[in-house]
């Protein structure tokens, strides 16, 4: 007992009880619109052979527990009456250092240099708050210039924040274990740092964008694309198209990365909401 990085029986990065519950409801959005709505998924997979189920889905994952079970939790919102006699569902992962939904030098070696590059050139009032706010707050704040760890710890502390603060997290108290001196005056040192952070980040994706960093993960949805979208009209190759494709990641890839790449956020916040 007492060996774990945090007390108690849930391992760091944990999916909880409540975005369990969270992936379910959006597997039964999903059912009304596209079973109950629009009767393009089938009601069931019970009867479902396991070559029609690879078929007509696709299921991705990172190989991380908590974002396998988000994809198990919205598939079992989608087909929730399946029952034991469904066929085996594959779940698709890569090992991490192979990942091409996060930001990964091993598929795209140029992010190395684009990420000192961007931290380098950050506009001076970026870069001054960037270093105030860990000079300020960081355990280790005497001599800190590197922008870049300055600014991944600040990203983690945002999480951390969150986790404590936002209601559809089960932290309880909420706000009970954040020190008071971000909850003071409205919260404006609390705003302070999530407004850095989310600005940064949401810049940081679009470099990363533009380098070419997502390359790999945009190839894998633009082939899924074209497949439901033939451009040569075949009739073949759309009767082929799989019909539900799942990439069950994170907000700092897919998600951002993708509202990055494509520029659909036009004004912050910009960080995905959960």
């Amino acid at each position: 007992p007492g060996r774990n990085s945090i007390s108690g029986n849930c391992l760091t990065g944990q999916l909880v009880e409540a975005g369990f519950a969270q992936e379910i409801n959006n597997g039964k959005r999903l059912r009304e619109a596209y079973v109950d709505r629009e009767l393009f998924l089938p009601t069931s997979l019970a009867a479902a052979t396991p070559a029609a189920v690879e078929q007509d889905f696709y299921f991705r994952s990172t190989d991380v527990p908590r974002t396998r079970q988000s994809a198990m939790a919205l598939i079992t919102g989608l087909f929730p009456d399946s029952g034991p006699q469904s066929p085996y569902i594959t779940l698709r992962t890569m090992d991490l250092a192979e990942e091409n939904m996060l930001v990964n030098s091993k598929n795209c070696p140029a992010t190395k240099a684009v990420a000192k590059e961007f931290f380098a050139r950050l506009p001076r009032e970026q870069s001054d708050e960037l270093l105030a706010l860990c000079r300020m707050l960081h355990p280790q704040r005497e001599g800190i210039v590197d922008h870049e760890a300055c600014f991944w710890w600040l990203q983690h502390l945002v999480d951390c924040l969150m986790s404590r603060s936002c209601p559809t997290v089960p932290f309880n108290p909420h706000n009970a274990t954040i020190p008071q001196n971000f909850l003071e005056d409205d919260a404006a040192l609390y705003r302070r740092v999530w407004k850095s952070v989310d600005l940064l980040q949401w810049a940081y994706f679009q470099a990363m964008a533009n380098a070419g960093a997502f390359g790999s993960l945009a190839s894998d949805m633009l082939a899924f694309a074209d497949e439901a979208v033939p451009g040569d009209g075949s009739q073949a190759r759309l009767a082929s198209a799989r019909k539900f494709v799942l990439f069950s990641g994170h907000d700092t890839g897919p998600m951002e990365p993708l509202y990055a790449a494509f520029n659909l956020r036009r004004d912050p916040p910009f960080w995905p909401s959960f």
